[in-house]
C-alpha cells in the first residue's frame, strides 16, 4: 500500500499510475509504474532508509521501509528503477507458498 500512495504522490494528479500482476513457476510478482517525478539516481540507495525524504512533497518515510521489511520477511525482493522527469518502476517479487496440507 505504501509504494501505491508513494506513486500518488510522485504523480501528484497529472500523471498515470499502472499496476501489473504476473507469475511463474515460483514467484508472484506486483509492478507498479507512475509517471510522475521520478527519483534522482544518487538517492535510490537511500530509500529504504527510514525517514527518507526525496523532497518535501514526496515523503517516503517509514511505510516504504516497512513494506520493504515486510516483503524481506516473506523472502521476497523490491526492485526500484526510476528516471527523474519520467517516473518510477516497482517491481515486488514475492515466493509461492505450497499450498498442499500433508495428510494427517
Amino acid at each position: 500500500m505504501s509504494v501505491l500512495k508513494n506513486a500518488l504522490q510522485a504523480v501528484d494528479g497529472r500523471g498515470r499510475i499502472k499496476i501489473d500482476t504476473s507469475e511463474d513457476e515460483a514467484h508472484v510478482y506486483v509492478q507498479i509504474d507512475d509517471t510522475g517525478r521520478g527519483i534522482p539516481t544518487e538517492e535510490l540507495d537511500a530509500i529504504f532508509d527510514f525517514g527518507f525524504r526525496a523532497d518535501s512533497r514526496v515523503k517516503l518515510g517509514a511505510g516504504l521501509v516497512t513494506a520493504y521489511r515486510i516483503v524481506q520477511e516473506h523472502g521476497g525482493e523490491i526492485q526500484i528503477e526510476s528516471q527523474v522527469g519520467e517516473g518510477t518502476q516497482v517491481r515486488i517479487a514475492l515466493p509461492k507458498r505450497n499450498q498442499r496440507i500433508a495428510a494427517a
